[in-house]
């Protein structure tokens, strides 16, 4: 609730761990006033090792600074890796976004105030958004992909053997994640951010929640609980008309979520997970405008051609620019939870209609966990992009058996990608691309006929260490068309571990990582390398 609970404690730190989530509730972040939250590294090994802190977040929170102190003590430590974001907190105090030091494999932040220092020397790539950081970022030489997008105050853009920094002047087009608050009469409310364009910093300032809307919550939405919520009563609350708000716990689901209402809002707290325990997936949106799916794990639990569907197949694609589908903060996972059947999916998530925005994805086939193996839980592809004008802005793809990202539509944007190979191929035969004639299959994939996609900073990374001894190949990380209208900014890999490598960054250019370094190409456009 909004107050002040920095009195009498100040330097009290809250700590999370997996699952947890911190929101304010207050129509701003300043209303809300916590001392200090603290996430250090979950695994305490000797490595302060913070690359599997998953599944936090925190938002619509200050962070004072009333009694500051040095070191780990003084400091907002957020120790975090994939889907784990920031939203919509005001900082004062120092920010370091690993754990002593240690390894760290983030992370992505958006809409906020950091009013100190904050960085991390061993972060390993970060995506941060419309946010004011006071020209007090700062990160290790040794990184590999900081993309910053309409940022006041960010670091300059230096892509090179030693700079990993991308600087974005504006963000085309966002949507900020619906929030819930406290209403000036005493009930809760949903707020739903406008849609802006060319966007820079914040969408909020001290005194003012920014544009957007304020619907009622227990009007305008469904309530849903998993202890008592299936898929027949919440399809049958959106037929109703209403929106869905899921609190936390698992939900599990006997056949799929069916969206073909435009506008319809399905937003979860707590990490809400849903878990298809069906043939269909866990969500179907239908060829309908402005939508908005967020803050929800999204597990397969099952066999499936989709997890997550957003647009059909066939039909009329009704789509508007000025009203796009949002996906903010959604967290696919294929392997890894115990779940009743061994999971397979062909794609994670198909993008089918127009204008579609991606705020914060991380699609994951397991590399721990259960049902962990290579025929196992398969899944292909983790996003497939088939409608026109979609842009992405943090996404993260791992371990897909063919391409982690397939992009079939035209004008689609990628801002900061994140990528490792799959750890576990048996043999070299198993991993072939392009009818079996190419050695693995690249990370992201543009298809032949586009001609037209941006794309800018990027991490692949080459990670075999499950292979039982096979020396794996991947002959490039990126594969684009040769065209004009195709261009490819600040894009990086590296081999980390495992006996294999990747041979080239983008279309046989960018040499192998055999050598232990990082490759990277500031510029590649029909054919040609900067």
């Amino acid at each position: 609730m909004p107050g002040k609970y920095d009195q009498a404690d100040p330097n009290h730190a809250y700590e999370m761990g997996y699952y947890t989530t911190v929101s304010g509730l207050g129509k701003t972040p300043t209303q809300t006033d916590l001392p200090n939250i603290l996430v250090e590294n979950y695994m305490k090994d000797e490595n302060n090792n913070a690359t599997q802190n998953f599944w936090t977040a925190i938002e619509n929170v200050h962070l004072t600074n009333n009694k500051p102190q040095s070191g780990v003590q003084g400091q907002f430590n957020y120790a975090t890796s994939q889907a784990t974001p920031i939203r919509r907190m005001e900082v004062d105090r120092t920010t370091q976004l690993d754990w002593k030091s240690g390894w760290a494999s983030g992370g992505y932040i958006a809409d906020s105030n950091f009013k100190q220092k904050i960085g991390s020397m061993s972060q390993q790539q970060y995506y941060v958004r419309n946010t004011d950081l006071h020209n007090k970022w700062y990160n290790g030489d040794g990184s590999y992909n900081f993309t910053m997008q309409g940022n006041l105050n960010a670091p300059a853009t230096n892509w090179s053997q030693t700079g990993s920094v991308s600087n974005v002047a504006t963000t085309p087009v966002i949507k900020e994640k619906p929030f819930l608050y406290m209403g000036s009469n005493n009930r809760y409310q949903v707020f739903v951010p406008a849609q802006r364009r060319n966007a820079k910093g914040t969408s909020w300032t001290k005194d003012s929640m920014g544009p957007g809307r304020s619907l009622d919550l227990l009007s305008r939405f469904y309530i849903a609980r998993s202890d008592r919520d299936n898929a027949d009563s919440i399809n049958a609350a959106i037929r109703r008309g209403k929106n869905i708000f899921f609190t936390p716990g698992v939900y599990h689901l006997n056949k799929s979520l069916q969206v073909n209402r435009p506008n319809t809002i399905i937003l979860g707290t707590g990490m809400a997970t849903l878990e298809s325990d069906n043939q269909q997936g866990a969500i179907k949106v239908g060829n309908v405008p402005g939508v908005t799916l967020a803050g929800l794990i999204v597990d397969q639990g099952s066999q499936s051609e989709t997890l997550v569907q957003v647009g059909n197949k066939y039909g009329r694609r009704f789509s508007s620019p000025a009203n796009q589908t949002l996906l903010s903060d959604i967290f696919v996972r294929v392997g890894g939870p115990n779940t009743q059947q061994v999971p397979k999916v062909n794609k994670a998530v198909e993008i089918n209609s127009d204008n579609v925005i991606g705020d914060d994805m991380w699609i994951w086939r397991g590399d721990h966990g259960s049902h962990i193996g290579w025929t196992q839980n398969e899944m292909q592809n983790g996003l497939v992009v088939n409608g026109n004008n979609v842009t992405m802005y943090g996404l993260f793809s791992e371990h897909g058996q063919k391409e982690q990202v397939l992009w079939n539509g035209e004008n689609g944007r990628t801002y900061f990608y994140q990528s490792e190979t799959p750890y576990d191929a048996q043999k070299q035969s198993d991993w072939m691309s392009h009818d079996g004639t190419v050695n693995g299959y690249a990370s992201y994939k543009v298809a032949d006929h586009v001609k037209r996609h941006e794309f800018t900073g990027s991490g692949v990374y080459g990670v075999f260490t499950m292979t039982n001894g096979a020396k794996i190949q991947a002959a490039n990380s990126i594969e684009v068309p040769d065209t004009p209208g195709v261009i490819v900014n600040h894009a990086s890999t590296k081999t980390f571990a495992g006996d294999g490598s990747i041979d080239n960054v983008i279309n046989n250019h960018g040499g192998s990582t055999t050598d232990g370094q990082k490759h990277f190409i500031t510029k590649y456009q029909n054919g040609q390398v900067e």
